[in-house]
């Protein structure tokens, strides 16, 4: 059984908790920070995070993440930023919060980072900040 999946103790807030250990690799920290709700990494930070999407020691498929990054980053100057919603055990956390406001046309409006407000840069994050 996978300890983020064990609802007998409370194994999830350790593992989570590793983000903000300075005794943490910050490869590690960074890898488990993307897989955070509401983060963003701006393009000026993506090169750091392919570093560690590359360097992390693990049989994943943070390789080929990274290579589909790299090619969105240099084929995209309009590319802003990148947010992952790294779960399926909730909703999709990159719609508009405004769908209240919204006509059925409209509801599925994609989130604005310029404009919303409910979303953390991973690479501001004191946990990163040295």
């Amino acid at each position: 059984m996978s300890r983020m999946f064990d609802m007998f103790n409370n194994t999830r807030q350790e593992i989570w908790d590793l983000f903000k250990n300075p005794e943490v690799s910050i490869i590690d920290r960074i890898v488990l920070g993307s897989t955070f709700d509401n983060v963003v990494v701006l393009r000026k930070d993506i090169p750091k995070l392919l570093e560690a999407y590359r360097a992390f020691e693990a049989d994943t498929s943070l390789p080929q993440q990274a290579d589909e990054i790299e090619n969105l980053y240099n084929s995209d100057e309009e590319f802003i930023a990148i947010a992952w919603n790294q779960t399926s055990v909730n909703c999709d956390v990159w719609i508009s919060p405004d769908f209240n406001d919204l006509d059925e046309d409209e509801c599925r409006k994609p989130y604005n980072i310029s404009k919303h407000t409910d979303h953390w840069d991973l690479f501001q994050s004191p946990s990163l900040i040295s």
